[in-house]
Parts: structure tokens; sequence; C-alpha cells
């Protein structure tokens, strides 16, 4: 409840008890708090094996309290699910551990400071539609939904799709004057770095390699969804 309440995080606790809890608040401000919750959590058991697991849940501010109480539980139980570890968290229609999750996030903090300053008038800018379009290429290389009929499982990879967008991923960063030669060249700090980041991301030996491709959809969700934000901000600002 303390952290909860915190000027840094001004969220409210709707439900604590046992070993549940319902928090309530914005977006960026739950994600935040869900890392140090994790981490004042860890410091305070010192013990590896004692852990939790976190569904965030994403919506309109005018869809029932009530309604997504029980979407987050679900996205909690698939967190817990996606593993027999447990110990994860499910963002963004992605479950993935605690590590990853902050790896993501980092890295799309990165990627929305490109973003803002990208204008679309040099090609060696970010822009979002850039940003849209990489998500769609990660996305579509993957299930979206169940189909018994066919054995296809959501999250599942798209064997054929995900080849032909490995090549779409690359003409597209090539394009936009993010090719490895220029990347070493021309590129530095946290721009290469990224990019670097997203390109050897794609360079595969196994199932397992091509699985961690679609947790960037947390960072570039996370990426968009702070632009977005920042621009209305900026709107309602005026």
């Amino acid at each position: 409840d303390y952290l909860a309440a915190k000027k840094e995080h001004a969220l409210y606790l709707i439900y604590s008890g046992g070993d549940d809890a319902f928090v309530v608040g914005k977006w960026d401000k739950l994600i935040d708090f869900s890392k140090q919750l994790h981490t004042d959590f860890h410091e305070f058991t010192k013990n590896p094996n004692v852990h939790f697991s976190a569904g965030l849940y994403l919506g309109d501010p005018h869809y029932p309290v009530g309604r997504f109480y029980r979407d987050a539980g679900r996205l909690q139980d698939a967190a817990k699910d996606s593993n027999r570890d447990k110990d994860r968290v499910h963002i963004f229609n992605q479950p993935l551990t605690w590590k990853g999750y902050r790896s993501k996030i980092n890295f799309g903090t990165g990627l929305a400071k490109m973003l803002s300053k990208g204008d679309g008038k040099d090609t060696r800018k970010l822009t979002m539609a850039f940003a849209y379009r990489l998500l769609q290429l990660v996305k579509t290389s993957f299930f979206e939904r169940n189909d018994v009929s066919k054995g296809e499982k959501r999250g599942g990879i798209n064997m054929p799709r995900f080849a032909r967008n490995v090549a779409n991923m690359r003409y597209l960063f090539a394009r936009h004057g993010y090719d490895h030669a220029e990347t070493e060249k021309v590129l530095d700090g946290v721009e290469k770095e990224l990019i670097n980041d997203f390109l050897r991301s794609f360079d595969f030996d196994s199932k397992n390699d091509m699985n961690k491709v679609r947790e960037y959809l947390v960072a570039l969700n996370y990426a968009l969804y702070t632009i977005r934000s920042q621009k209305n901000s900026d709107y309602e600002n005026r």
C-alpha cells in the first residue's frame, strides 16, 4: 500500500489479501510500480525460490473495473502457465521473465526517445510509421490465436511467415539507412546499440531464439504507447 501510494506511482490499491493484489492506475506508472515491487520483494525475501507472477492489463479508462479485474487475473494466470518455473509477467499479449521484462522496457524507453526525434525528413531517423511496421512484422511472425484443428497455438511460430518477415525486416532497415555497414560507420551511442540489438535478435539458430523475437512486442508497444501519451499530454496542455 505504501509503495503504490508514493507520489511517483500514485496508484490505487483496490485489493490485497493472501498472496494476491489488484492495483489500478496510469499505464506507465503501473509498469514502473511492478518493476519496483519485484525488486523490493526480492530484497525483502532474499530467497530466489520465493517469487510471484503478474498480469498487466492496459485498457480504455472507461472500461469497468470489475471487468478488467477479471482480465488482469487471466493475464496473471497466463503468465504463470507460460513456463513451469512461473515467476513471470504478462503484458502486451506477451509473457516473459522479469529479467526480460526489464530489458524490453528499457529497450522501449530508448526507442521512444529515438522516435520522438524522428520527423521523416532524414532517412536515418526512426519514425512512428517505421516502428508500427516493425511491430507488424514481429506480430505476424507468430500465430495470434489458437486453432485446434491445425494444431496451432497462440504465440507459436508461423515458420513460412517468419522467414519472409526476416527478409522484409532487413529490407525495411536498409531502406531507412540502417544496413549493417552504415550502422557500423555512422551510428553511435544508444541508437547503434538499439538497432544492433534488434538486428541480432533475428540471427537465430533455434526455435528458442525465434520465440524470443516475440518479446520485442513489449518494447515496441511500450515505445509507441509512450509517444502517444506524450502527444496527448502536449495537446491537453495547449
